[in-house]
């Protein structure tokens, strides 16, 4: 295992653990990761991954996978070839986009090499990046275009000054920041609070196994785990929120009922437009039929759901933040099939 892959263990898994104050007898946590060892075939790392050795974890344990399973059938089933898709944020938007999907169109971005290119792709210089920021005249969201987890992600003001957009030249993209539901507004109005949603292709049926909702906390102007947020279970069907919101463990041992800064419930609280929003993600999954298993970040505006990006590598670990796991479900079931038997089977 490489050395940096090492350090996020023991920063994001191991340390937590040793600091939870509510962590199960020895003797039950051992048995539970048995018995995951024993479904799964795998090193329970989902036990510490997902805080399952915590009292006040979920009760139904054997549902949750371990990563390695998801990840297998990401690389055996999403063709290698049309990763620039889903990996290339602007490719991405410009191929659904054309076909009518509702995405989030960028203002500009600067490449890696300082070069400047707008929303059709054409290059432009430093005045004519400042001029559309001028005419924009409106907030704007800029993060990095290989960041992860939101890192250095940042909302400029109207009529602030611009300058440190250009005075690195690093890789970014401008894009405008999104009128969001007033709903998932009144969660946190600071941060653009998303859905994540998987898609699954086998044959003609497009599936959707898991949903979680992400609430930003703190400074943050993003939502994801990665940066403290919160992470609740979306009911797949219903699109009502389901249980307790938590964080990443590195972030410490809340579980929340309301957010713990603007006091708002989660209890009760269903999501808008649920049904159009997974019939949204299905037209769009079957848009690109060579990634069969993607993890879509949506974004809800006062009139409808818009298409932020989608992930080839979805994380099992933000899937399965909820009260339930993502193992008994088609997704779990065709990974496991695809482990045991070398071919994903059929499902119901």
């Amino acid at each position: 295992m490489p050395v940096g892959a090492i350090k996020n263990k023991l920063k994001n898994h191991i340390l937590p653990y040793f600091k939870m104050p509510d962590r199960k007898p020895v003797l039950v946590q051992a048995r539970e990761m048995w018995r995951l060892y024993r479904k799964y075939g795998r090193l329970p790392t989902q036990y510490l991954a997902n805080m399952l050795y915590r009292r006040c974890a979920p009760s139904d344990v054997m549902s949750f996978m371990p990563s390695a399973l998801l990840k297998n059938l990401q690389n055996e089933l999403n063709d290698p070839n049309a990763n620039e898709i889903a990996d290339d944020k602007f490719q991405f938007r410009r191929t659904l986009a054309a076909q009518g999907f509702p995405v989030i169109h960028e203002l500009f971005r600067i490449l890696d090499s300082g070069e400047i290119r707008n929303a059709d792709d054409q290059v432009i210089d430093e005045s004519a990046a400042r001029h559309i920021i001028d005419a924009h005249n409106a907030p704007v969201f800029v993060k990095l275009i290989g960041g992860s987890f939101g890192a250095e992600a940042f909302i400029l003001p109207a009529g602030a000054n611009r300058d440190r957009l250009f005075v690195d030249r690093t890789g970014f993209i401008v894009q405008p920041v999104l009128e969001q539901h007033e709903t998932l507004a009144s969660l946190n109005p600071e941060t653009i609070n998303g859905i994540r949603i998987d898609t699954l292709l086998i044959g003609d049926r497009c599936i959707s196994s898991g949903a979680i909702l992400k609430i930003g906390t703190g400074d943050a102007v993003v939502d994801n785990g990665g940066q403290g947020g919160l992470l609740i279970q979306v009911d797949i069907e219903t699109g009502q929120l389901v249980g307790r919101a938590r964080q990443k463990a590195r972030f410490g041992p809340g579980v929340y009922l309301r957010h713990p800064e603007t006091d708002a419930p989660f209890v009760g609280l269903k999501i808008p437009f649920w049904d159009q929003l997974r019939a949204l993600v299905a037209k769009a999954a079957r848009a690109l039929p060579q990634l069969p298993t993607l993890g879509w970040d949506v974004g809800l505006t006062p009139t409808g759901p818009v298409l932020i990006e989608a992930n080839r590598r979805w994380q099992i670990e933000s899937m399965q933040s909820g009260e339930t796991g993502i193992g008994d479900t088609p997704v779990g079931r065709a990974a496991l099939s695809l482990d045991r038997r070398g071919r994903v089977e059929p499902f119901g």
